[in-house]
């Protein structure tokens, strides 16, 4: 008839039992799903072909199961060869000529299953290799991090677009400010630069600019000043980061005070422009001297 054709149509296993589990009629899908004949299966129960179902907690449900009820679940389906395949189970119960029937579709759910596991294998490898690369990046860091303490090293972050500075402890201790008082914008720090190497040292957007169309790295040697009014020479190098759009965005790197070695340097050069004893300019000087004043005139 028009409801058996319907039924061999649908692409689920269809299936009716009665309330002691007995399998009164299948479409042909279940059949191929299950490898069994048509009349095997009616030889048979649901019990015969689940592979978690308990028979006494079963019959119970199903004797106890009020007409009218649906029920959805998940399954697990037995071969007539022993293998088994995950179900997707939708029940209905139903009173059909005076007898309480369960009218069920059965869904192979394998492939989905399957790519189901395979995503959370997918997920559980990416976890592992995130969870690796954060222990390699987090010893990395903690080396340098070892290593910029050990050097004198102070490292400073400053994000170009939201103008906003961070600085690790190091950074402070060598500018003898408060931590808990933070720089945190470009002024704020050009506030403690000396006046003549201000602009020079915190001109950032056109010097970030050059700086990657040259493809070069940032570097340069100024001075700051401490709380107590005293002077130090500092040196300042970094990289410039680009956004998508090839524009700088950040500026990342380090400082250390060099200002024993600058002022060693400075003697150093004085020594060999004046006499030791009088302090008088040397022929050396005189030679510089005069070479300037000639490109003058």
């Amino acid at each position: 008839d028009e409801f058996r054709i319907l039924l061999e149509a649908v692409p689920d296993g269809f299936f009716v039992h009665d309330e002691e589990g007995r399998i009164l009629d299948v479409n042909a899908r279940s059949c191929a799903d299950l490898r069994y004949s048509r009349e095997e299966l009616l030889a048979r129960t649901i019990l015969d072909i689940s592979g978690t179902a308990d028979a006494e907690v079963s019959r119970t449900r199903w004797r106890e199961t009020p007409p009218g009820t649906s029920l959805n679940f998940q399954e697990v389906a037995i071969r007539k060869d022993g293998s088994t395949f995950p179900v997707e189970i939708s029940l209905a119960c139903q009173i059909v000529d005076g007898r309480k029937l369960f009218l069920g579709l059965a869904r192979d759910v394998s492939e989905r299953e399957a790519a189901r596991e395979a995503i959370e294998r997918a997920n559980s490898e990416l976890e592992m290799r995130i969870e690796q690369r954060t222990a390699e990046l987090r010893a990395v860091y903690e080396r340098m991090t070892v290593a910029a303490r050990v050097g004198g090293l102070g490292i400073w972050d400053y994000d170009i677009t939201a103008d906003v500075l961070q600085c690790d402890e190091q950074w402070y201790r060598i500018m003898r400010r408060d931590p808990d008082a933070p720089i945190r914008t470009l002024s704020e720090f050009r506030a403690i630069v000396h006046p003549d190497d201000a602009v020079r040292a915190t001109e950032i957007r056109e010097t970030a600019g050059r700086l990657l169309a040259d493809h070069e790295d940032y570097g340069i040697v100024f001075r700051v000043v401490r709380p107590n009014g005293e002077w130090r020479w500092v040196r300042s190098a970094g990289s410039i980061i680009a956004d998508d759009d090839g524009k700088p965005k950040r500026a990342v790197g380090f400082v250390i005070d060099i200002t024993e070695a600058w002022l060693a340097e400075a003697s150093l050069q004085r020594q060999t422009l004046e006499d030791p004893l009088t302090g008088a300019a040397n022929r050396r000087r005189l030679d510089d001297a005069l070479e300037k004043a000639c490109l003058q005139a």
